[in-house]
């Protein structure tokens, strides 16, 4: 049901950026703008490794943000 409704999972801190688009353009709620599996391989031998996704908290945001202030 959450899927039908557009929720999707968060990514994993680690992931390639690339990864994690190509699984949420493949989620696309309009099925016209999800890739073909063609498409799909195709960006799969492609992938760059680097740079990775990291989810901050809010709270580990706020705290980068003082720490950039003082230093």
């Amino acid at each position: 049901m959450y899927v039908i409704n557009g929720v999707r999972e968060t990514p994993i801190n680690g992931t390639p950026i690339d990864f994690v688009n190509i699984y949420c353009d493949a989620w696309n709620n309009d099925p016209i703008l999800r890739p073909d599996i063609a498409e799909i391989r195709h960006k799969l031998n492609h992938i760059q490794l680097d740079p990775i996704h990291y989810y901050q908290t809010e709270f580990e945001l706020k705290l980068s943000m003082v720490l950039e202030i003082w230093y």
